[in-house]
Protein backbone atom coordinates (compact mmCIF):
# COMPACT_ATOMS: atom_id res chain seq x y z
CA UNK A 1 0.00 0.00 0.00
CA UNK A 2 1.26 3.64 -1.12
CA UNK A 3 1.73 6.01 1.79
CA UNK A 4 2.56 9.13 1.94
CA UNK A 5 5.82 11.01 4.03
CA UNK A 6 4.98 13.94 5.61
CA UNK A 7 6.44 16.26 3.62
CA UNK A 8 4.85 14.66 0.77
CA UNK A 9 1.44 14.91 2.65
CA UNK A 10 2.21 18.84 2.67
CA UNK A 11 2.83 18.66 -0.63
CA UNK A 12 -0.58 17.08 -1.39
CA UNK A 13 -2.48 19.38 1.11
CA UNK A 14 -0.68 22.51 -0.50
CA UNK A 15 -1.77 21.19 -3.62
CA UNK A 16 -5.03 20.38 -3.06
CA UNK A 17 -5.22 24.65 -1.60
CA UNK A 18 -3.31 26.20 -4.60
CA UNK A 19 -5.76 24.15 -7.35
CA UNK A 20 -9.00 26.00 -5.85
CA UNK A 21 -7.36 29.25 -7.16
CA UNK A 22 -8.78 27.58 -10.55
CA UNK A 23 -11.86 26.76 -9.62
CA UNK A 24 -11.37 22.91 -8.96
CA UNK A 25 -12.22 22.04 -5.45
CA UNK A 26 -9.75 21.17 -2.95
CA UNK A 27 -10.40 17.34 -3.72
CA UNK A 28 -8.87 17.25 -7.49
CA UNK A 29 -5.84 19.01 -6.09
CA UNK A 30 -5.02 16.62 -3.36
CA UNK A 31 -5.96 13.72 -6.06
CA UNK A 32 -3.64 14.95 -8.67
CA UNK A 33 -0.39 15.82 -6.53
CA UNK A 34 -1.04 11.93 -5.13
CA UNK A 35 -0.91 10.79 -8.61
CA UNK A 36 2.41 13.42 -9.36
CA UNK A 37 4.35 12.04 -6.48
CA UNK A 38 3.46 8.29 -7.00
CA UNK A 39 6.32 6.68 -9.09
CA UNK A 40 3.05 4.03 -10.39
CA UNK A 41 0.04 4.48 -10.94
CA UNK A 42 -2.77 4.17 -8.71
CA UNK A 43 -5.82 2.58 -8.31
CA UNK A 44 -9.55 4.77 -7.15
CA UNK A 45 -9.43 1.97 -3.73
CA UNK A 46 -5.33 3.14 -3.31
CA UNK A 47 -6.47 6.46 -3.73
CA UNK A 48 -9.32 6.68 -1.35
CA UNK A 49 -7.35 4.86 1.20
CA UNK A 50 -4.21 7.09 1.24
CA UNK A 51 -6.35 10.36 0.88
CA UNK A 52 -8.84 9.15 3.05
CA UNK A 53 -11.89 10.31 0.81
CA UNK A 54 -14.87 8.03 0.65
CA UNK A 55 -15.62 5.90 -2.66
CA UNK A 56 -18.16 8.28 -4.27
CA UNK A 57 -16.02 11.40 -3.91
CA UNK A 58 -12.69 9.57 -5.55
CA UNK A 59 -15.21 8.19 -8.57
CA UNK A 60 -16.82 11.83 -8.90
CA UNK A 61 -13.50 13.48 -8.62
CA UNK A 62 -11.64 11.01 -11.01
CA UNK A 63 -14.02 11.51 -14.06
CA UNK A 64 -13.60 15.42 -13.36
CA UNK A 65 -10.08 15.36 -13.52
CA UNK A 66 -9.84 12.77 -16.53
CA UNK A 67 -11.91 15.07 -18.75
CA UNK A 68 -10.45 18.21 -17.95
CA UNK A 69 -6.68 16.02 -18.71
CA UNK A 70 -5.45 16.43 -15.57
CA UNK A 71 -4.75 12.58 -15.20
CA UNK A 72 -4.65 9.65 -17.28
CA UNK A 73 -6.25 6.21 -17.37
CA UNK A 74 -4.10 3.76 -17.33
CA UNK A 75 -3.71 -0.29 -18.40
CA UNK A 76 -1.86 -2.56 -16.01
CA UNK A 77 -1.11 -6.03 -17.28
CA UNK A 78 -3.54 -8.58 -15.70
CA UNK A 79 -5.74 -6.09 -13.42
CA UNK A 80 -9.03 -5.43 -13.78
CA UNK A 81 -8.72 -1.96 -11.67
CA UNK A 82 -8.69 0.75 -13.44
CA UNK A 83 -5.24 2.45 -12.57
CA UNK A 84 -4.39 6.34 -12.85
CA UNK A 85 -1.22 8.53 -13.05
CA UNK A 86 -1.09 12.55 -13.71
CA UNK A 87 -0.51 14.58 -16.51
CA UNK A 88 2.86 16.05 -15.69
CA UNK A 89 2.32 18.67 -18.52
CA UNK A 90 1.09 21.12 -16.49
CA UNK A 91 1.12 23.65 -19.60
CA UNK A 92 -0.97 21.26 -21.52
CA UNK A 93 -3.18 21.39 -18.33
CA UNK A 94 -3.75 25.03 -18.02
CA UNK A 95 -3.98 25.75 -21.36
CA UNK A 96 -6.63 23.35 -21.18
CA UNK A 97 -8.77 24.87 -18.35
CA UNK A 98 -8.28 28.57 -20.32
CA UNK A 99 -9.03 27.31 -23.33
CA UNK A 100 -12.62 25.54 -22.38
CA UNK A 101 -13.44 27.96 -19.29
CA UNK A 102 -11.74 31.23 -19.24
CA UNK A 103 -11.63 31.99 -23.26
CA UNK A 104 -15.17 31.18 -24.00
CA UNK A 105 -16.61 32.78 -20.50
CA UNK A 106 -14.83 35.40 -22.33
CA UNK A 107 -16.30 35.36 -25.80
CA UNK A 108 -19.42 35.19 -23.86
CA UNK A 109 -19.43 38.50 -21.77
CA UNK A 110 -18.11 39.82 -24.90
CA UNK A 111 -21.76 38.80 -26.27
CA UNK A 112 -23.57 40.02 -23.00
CA UNK A 113 -21.87 43.16 -23.17
CA UNK A 114 -22.54 44.12 -26.91
CA UNK A 115 -26.49 42.61 -26.27
CA UNK A 116 -26.57 45.30 -23.72
CA UNK A 117 -24.95 47.88 -26.06
CA UNK A 118 -27.08 47.49 -28.24
CA UNK A 119 -30.01 47.85 -25.87
CA UNK A 120 -28.52 50.94 -24.90
CA UNK A 121 -27.87 52.12 -28.19
CA UNK A 122 -31.93 51.71 -28.97
CA UNK A 123 -33.67 52.92 -25.80
CA UNK A 124 -35.33 56.19 -25.91
CA UNK A 125 -33.92 58.69 -22.68
CA UNK A 126 -36.15 58.49 -20.37
CA UNK A 127 -36.81 58.99 -16.56
CA UNK A 128 -34.05 56.16 -15.64
CA UNK A 129 -31.98 56.68 -18.71
CA UNK A 130 -31.33 60.46 -19.30
CA UNK A 131 -29.68 61.55 -22.58
CA UNK A 132 -26.87 62.37 -20.62
CA UNK A 133 -26.99 59.02 -18.53
CA UNK A 134 -27.13 57.43 -22.18
CA UNK A 135 -24.11 59.60 -23.28
CA UNK A 136 -21.90 58.35 -20.55
CA UNK A 137 -22.66 54.61 -20.07
CA UNK A 138 -22.54 53.98 -24.10
CA UNK A 139 -18.84 54.88 -24.55
CA UNK A 140 -18.08 52.98 -21.05
CA UNK A 141 -19.95 49.91 -22.40
CA UNK A 142 -17.58 50.12 -25.50
CA UNK A 143 -14.85 50.29 -23.64
CA UNK A 144 -15.68 47.26 -21.86
CA UNK A 145 -16.18 45.24 -25.09
CA UNK A 146 -12.80 46.72 -26.23
CA UNK A 147 -10.82 45.47 -23.05
CA UNK A 148 -12.64 41.75 -23.02
CA UNK A 149 -12.04 41.50 -26.79
CA UNK A 150 -8.43 42.83 -26.60
CA UNK A 151 -8.17 39.41 -23.66
CA UNK A 152 -9.50 37.43 -25.63
CA UNK A 153 -6.88 38.30 -28.16
CA UNK A 154 -3.87 37.84 -25.94
CA UNK A 155 -5.40 34.72 -23.97
CA UNK A 156 -5.87 33.58 -27.95
CA UNK A 157 -2.36 33.98 -28.60
CA UNK A 158 -1.35 32.83 -25.46
CA UNK A 159 -3.36 29.37 -26.12
CA UNK A 160 -2.06 29.04 -29.76
CA UNK A 161 1.44 29.61 -28.61
CA UNK A 162 1.82 26.62 -26.14
CA UNK A 163 4.71 25.33 -27.62
CA UNK A 164 6.68 28.88 -26.27
CA UNK A 165 10.57 28.39 -26.24
CA UNK A 166 10.62 29.64 -22.54
CA UNK A 167 14.74 29.85 -22.63
CA UNK A 168 14.09 32.21 -26.26
CA UNK A 169 12.06 34.38 -24.03
CA UNK A 170 14.50 34.41 -21.49
CA UNK A 171 17.33 35.35 -23.93
CA UNK A 172 15.42 38.49 -25.26
CA UNK A 173 14.36 39.32 -21.81
CA UNK A 174 18.13 40.43 -21.30
CA UNK A 175 18.54 42.02 -24.52
CA UNK A 176 16.16 44.50 -22.98
CA UNK A 177 17.12 47.91 -21.68
CA UNK A 178 16.96 49.16 -18.09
Amino acid sequence: MYQLSDPERHVVETAGEFIRFWGFSKHHGRIWALLYLSEEPLSSPDIQEVLEMSAGLVSMSIKELLHWDVIEKVWIKGERKDYYKANSDVWHMIARVMREREYHTLQSSIRELDDALGELETTQPNDMLTQERLEYVKPRVDALIGLAQTVSTVLNMLLNQAELNIEELKSHAKNLPE
